[in-house]
């Protein structure tokens, strides 16, 4: 009971002063003294709200990081709830705060990602993937939703620009992507992206040079994702905890699931078309156009984590596995 109404009052008081400051801009006392008010309500939204936050949350195990989250949310309330031609001191503070704030997440999360990677490094048997700590030092700090996005958007640019270490295999782990050719078909589909955008981007030039320049901006992003899932296929394995008896699949950046290998009801080496009804789904983000060799089943439902959080559902599931034959063997071992 107590702990209930300490939750609520987490966000109770925050709630409750920005209601009243809501019904301020809206009653007929705003109106009478617009441009002093807004002043006030804008330091109220930005200043006080997360200060009132930070004093509940000082002495409680929630991220001080989140003091940021509160004061974005505030921010976006703001530009809605103030009228545009009273917005002078917001608009100072969105050109001066929000890139200080910005840069005070980043901060924080690559000292949490540090932190985690070397949590990592002392544990037995782990291996430190940049991947898996920034995602939990972005859900630490951020809501969920956004956590993920901000990982995922942060890896893209890790593993294309910055992560150029080779990574030996560790005991339990297996590599998809030497002995397959999706490399190779990634980088055939990156420049078959840029050709078609530099082609296309001529003829709307001729239409539209915003919208051409847009169309632009957004291929060349589509083919850095897929230039940084080709360079995280090697770097991030799929890879078996003997420990906690989970079996990891990971496709690069892009699609991941863990499995319970006492939840498995059987596993096969196989090449076979997989059926049309979707009974056994692929685990490749690229479909048909990927290869498989191994097909898992299994007894209960489980969910495939795609990029962006994205999720799918399945019972059994195609994969690709360089040296499968040991694969197999050691899962086998595992449910024996």
């Amino acid at each position: 009971m107590t702990k209930t109404i300490s939750n609520h009052l987490i966000f109770g008081l925050p709630i409750l002063i920005l209601l009243f400051l809501v019904a301020l801009v809206n009653s007929p006392w705003f109106a009478l003294q617009p441009e002093q008010l807004s002043y006030g309500v804008t330091l109220d939204l930005l200043v006080t709200i997360p200060f009132i936050y930070f004093l509940i949350i000082r002495k409680r195990n929630i991220p001080k990081i989140s003091i940021i989250s509160v004061f974005i949310v505030c921010l976006i309330i703001a530009s809605f709830l103030i009228p545009q031609e009273h917005q002078s001191l917001l608009s100072a503070i969105k050109t001066y705060g929000l890139p200080i704030a910005e840069f005070a997440i980043l901060g924080y999360l690559a000292l949490s990602t540090r932190k985690i990677i070397q949590q990592f490094k002392h544990q037995k048997n782990a291996t430190p993937d940049f991947y898996t700590a920034i995602s939990m030092a972005c859900k630490a700090a951020l809501p969920k939703r956004i956590a993920t996005l901000f990982a995922t958007e942060i890896s893209v640019m890790y593993y294309a620009f910055f992560a150029w270490k080779k990574r030996p295999l560790q005991k339990n782990e297996y590599s998809y992507s030497e002995k397959n050719t999706i490399i190779v078909l990634l980088y055939v589909v990156i420049f078959l992206i840029l050709f078609e955008t530099f082609v296309v981007h001529l003829l709307l030039m001729t239409w539209n040079e915003t919208f051409a320049w847009i169309l632009m901006a957004l291929s060349i992003y589509t083919a850095i994702q897929f230039f940084a899932l080709a360079r995280s296929l090697p770097k991030r394995p799929i890879h078996i905890d003997v420990h906690e008896r989970k079996l990891h699949l990971i496709y690069g950046i892009f699609n991941r699931t863990s499995i319970d290998i006492n939840d498995i009801k059987d596993i096969e080496q196989s090449t076979k078309m997989l059926p049309a009804d979707k009974s056994i789904i692929q685990f490749s983000p690229l479909g048909n156009l990927d290869n498989h060799n191994i097909i898992i089943h299994l007894h209960n439902k489980n969910i495939l984590y795609k990029i962006y959080g994205l999720q799918k559902r399945y019972t059994s599931i195609a994969v690709y596995v360089d040296d499968k034959d040991r694969f197999v063997e050691d899962i086998r071992q595992l449910m024996t």
